[in-house]
């Protein structure tokens, strides 16, 4: 089954409480150019529309993968997906604030901040040059098409 993401635009985090509707309702509510994030996980997809990812930025993407979220700075209108966990441990990530083209986040656990460019805690990550030794959550590709386009290539 392919499913659409529709967010309640007042709400600030809709990690495990987003609506979710199916393409042909999508076409009635947004306009078939609206630009969405396209997250595939082993053969399961599901569109994130960037008008409806920007007001929670954190996205708990269970109809795709049970401890994948998707991140989504609109600054930068960067959409990255990630297991949201490190070290054997998930994390609970939260919208702290947007700098520097950034996402930054928060894990509700420990309270320590979430770079979303490197996906790793503060503590874990030496410096801001991507170093390959730095721990981080596993990141999963994500894709950028127009809602129209999605529901071509994902029909359903």
């Amino acid at each position: 089954m392919l499913n659409f993401i529709f967010q309640i635009t007042g709400a600030r985090n809709q990690k495990t409480n987003a609506v979710y509707v199916s393409q042909e309702e999508a076409l009635k509510l947004l306009p078939a150019d609206e630009t969405c994030i396209i997250l595939e996980v082993d053969e399961k997809v599901a569109a994130y529309p960037d008008s409806q990812a920007l007001r929670p930025h954190v996205i708990h993407a269970g109809d795709v993968a049970e401890d994948v979220v998707l991140t989504y700075c609109g600054l930068s209108n960067l959409g990255i997906a990630y297991t949201s966990k490190l070290a054997g441990k998930s994390l609970d990530l939260h919208p702290m604030t947007q700098m520097e083209n950034n996402l930054v986040m928060y894990d509700t656990n420990t309270m320590e901040p979430v770079q979303q460019l490197w996906g790793t805690t503060e503590s874990r990550m030496e410096c801001q040059c991507g170093l390959s030794n730095v721990e981080r959550m596993k990141e999963w590709p994500t894709y950028r098409l127009a809602l129209a386009d999605y529901c071509k290539a994902w029909p359903g």
